[in-house]
């Protein structure tokens, strides 16, 4: 879950924000995949902060890496460190599954509105491709290389 927070720029998990599906059969737990990522894909922004930041290389660069998810770290820059084993085994897991490909089509794919309700602006989706893009090609997909060098 850190590699994908991290990846959609889900600035509050917290010890609070984690779901357990218990099997009530089995009395199996595991970590529910999906959970608490409401504020994720920067949520209290709007289209004109989105494009003042698309016109300035320096604050792409500020906004989609120096920023950080969690309150404690900038969790790109800790999982580029390649320091914890844990986070390493996960990189190795997730990278390979995402297709930027298929996530682009996903937001093309997206209304910009459904019976006059807005859904996503172009700018938007713009916005958060590039940010998806820039954080899986210049940290996530690194990392990923130089660990299975």
């Amino acid at each position: 879950m850190f590699i994908i927070d991290a990846l959609i720029n889900n600035n509050d998990r917290n010890e609070s924000n984690w779901g357990i599906i218990i099997n009530k059969d089995t009395d199996g737990k595991k970590i529910a995949p999906v959970y608490d990522n409401g504020a994720s894909f920067y949520n209290k922004s709007d289209d004109n902060k989105f494009k003042n930041i698309l016109e300035d290389d320096f604050k792409i660069k500020q906004v989609f890496f120096d920023s950080a998810v969690s309150k404690k770290i900038n969790p790109l820059k800790y999982i580029m460190s390649l320091e914890n084993e844990d986070c390493n085994e996960a990189l190795k897991t997730i990278i390979p599954k995402i297709d930027l490909n298929e996530i682009e089509n996903i937001f093309k794919e997206l209304p910009n509105q459904y019976n006059d309700i807005k859904i996503i602006s172009d700018i938007s989706k713009d916005f958060y491709l590039q940010m998806l893009k820039y954080r899986y090609e210049k940290v996530l997909l690194p990392a990923y290389n130089n660990l299975i060098k």
